[in-house]
């Protein structure tokens, strides 16, 4: 019994130790403390992201689809899977979609237009920071459109 108490004793006076001595700044190992003090996309906010006392709860998300050429797929849609459901919109002529209410944490991205693959990607989303995704669809192999293009002559 003693013993028990000698070791808890020592343990906390070690933690005493440590907290009088320690280091107030944590920084992680994996981290190089120079890249803390960079900002090269200039991308850290000045004011505060929301106002004091309110937890955000959304992000905001924009998806931009093409085809591995580089174009639009016709009838793109573009989203994200939220609670086991899917929520897609409709690309606009440039092949993006915003979502100002897109919720935080990890996310399923998704793209889907007729004749492509379905595209998807995983990403997480903090509060605060706007996340830009590109996805460029497949076709689907043997997939033909049922009006195929007209040729100029």
């Amino acid at each position: 019994m003693r013993v028990l108490l000698l070791v808890l004793v020592t343990l906390a006076l070690a933690w005493g130790i440590w907290q009088l001595v320690g280091d107030d700044e944590i920084v992680p190992s994996f981290q190089d403390t120079e890249d803390e003090e960079q900002d090269p996309a200039g991308t850290a906010p000045e004011t505060p992201v929301h106002p004091p006392g309110t937890v955000p709860t959304t992000t905001r998300l924009t998806i931009t689809v093409t085809s591995l050429s580089g174009h639009v797929p016709q009838g793109a849609r573009a989203g994200y899977v939220y609670g086991g459901r899917e929520l897609l919109r409709a690309v606009g002529e440039r092949g993006q979609v915003t979502f100002h209410d897109a919720p935080l944490g990890m996310v399923e991205i998704i793209a889907r237009a007729p004749g492509f693959e379905r595209g998807s990607q995983r990403r997480y989303l903090n509060a605060g920071l706007a996340t830009e995704v590109r996805m460029a669809l497949t076709l689907q192999e043997g997939y033909e459109p049922v009006d195929p293009p007209t040729k100029d002559r």
